[in-house]
């Protein structure tokens, strides 16, 4: 990852007939949340179902994130999703990956309340291929929810 700005990842997302929601470009174009690298790095990565950590649905964010530590997990760097974005182009309809960075958090300006986002994924959508964003832990979980983390 790194070596490209935002904007030249979102491009060839965008040139390679993937979809960014508004939600996201909203986050990814805020460089006060999110930003690239300027020197390009390898970095591994794991998959792994929420079935597969021990988890079920109703475990909160925190919980999983914290057992992820335990298992040896780190989160990603924000980058990461673009990266991963580019390179998951064989997605199944239906597949939904979270990438498990640090929650985006930002400021409505209009009255100064804060709006929390927790995590990035990338999903297959009626075959359209996405980058989304959930908003306070809310898009829906089973134990086949999959969340990439990084790996030393």
């Amino acid at each position: 990852i790194g070596g490209k700005s935002t904007e030249e990842l979102m491009s060839e997302i965008e040139t390679k007939g993937m979809n960014i929601s508004n939600g996201a470009k909203k986050i990814l174009r805020d460089p006060s949340l999110f930003r690239t690298s300027e020197n390009s790095s390898d970095i591994n990565f794991i998959i792994l179902s929420l079935g597969e950590m021990g988890f079920n649905d109703t475990d909160s964010s925190e919980s999983r994130i914290e057992r992820a530590k335990e298992l040896g997990l780190n989160l990603c760097p924000p980058e990461a999703i673009l990266a991963f974005r580019i390179k998951y182009q064989n997605q199944s309809r239906g597949d939904f990956v979270q990438i498990v960075t640090e929650p985006f958090i930002e400021i409505d300006k209009s009255d100064n309340r804060f709006s929390t986002h927790n995590q990035l994924f990338v999903e297959n959508v009626e075959n359209k291929l996405y980058i989304n964003t959930t908003f306070d832990g809310s898009h829906p979980m089973n134990s086949n929810f999959k969340m990439m983390f990084r790996v030393y």
